[in-house]
């Protein structure tokens, strides 16, 4: 066991800190790097080719603008959360709306999931309803007798 000195002199080098450090410098400056531009350009041209060949299905026309407007709002929140300072309230703003972000485009992959699962016929219900799923066709549900 340390003894209380020990603790105190462990603890002045955190306690000198302040408490909201400046945004660490971004040395390759305000653009963003090679491969990200491309990737976005690379985005962008294939949300626009598959709205243009599926533009009479508003359900996948949505999907798609969701999709491309939630990456692009999730990777201007994250360049914006590097640039912020450790301990803001921005900063801790910045993370929670990633986070949703994040959720939001989870949930509709499974959507999508869960639906291209239905068309091809993988599963009877739906992915959600297992419970109901007769392991065989030939066994039927129990039905206790009612007196």
């Amino acid at each position: 066991m340390a003894s209380e000195q020990q603790k105190s002199s462990m603890a002045e080098p955190l306690l000198e800190q302040p408490l909201v450090q400046p945004a660490p410098e971004d040395s390759k400056g305000a653009w963003a790097s090679l491969l990200t531009l491309i990737g976005f350009v690379f985005l962008t041209f294939n949300s626009a080719m598959t709205v243009s060949s599926w533009h009479r299905v508003y359900g996948a026309v949505s999907y798609v603008a969701f999709s491309y407007l939630d990456l692009v709002l999730l990777f201007y929140c994250l360049r914006m959360y590097r640039k912020t300072p450790l301990g803001s309230l921005r900063r801790d703003n910045l993370r929670v709306a990633m986070w949703l972000l994040t959720t939001m485009l989870t949930i509709a992959f499974l959507l999508v999931l869960e639906f291209w699962l239905l068309s091809v016929g993988l599963t009877e219900n739906s992915i959600a309803d297992f419970q109901n799923v007769n392991p065989c066709p030939h066994q039927h549900a129990y039905q206790p007798a009612v007196p």
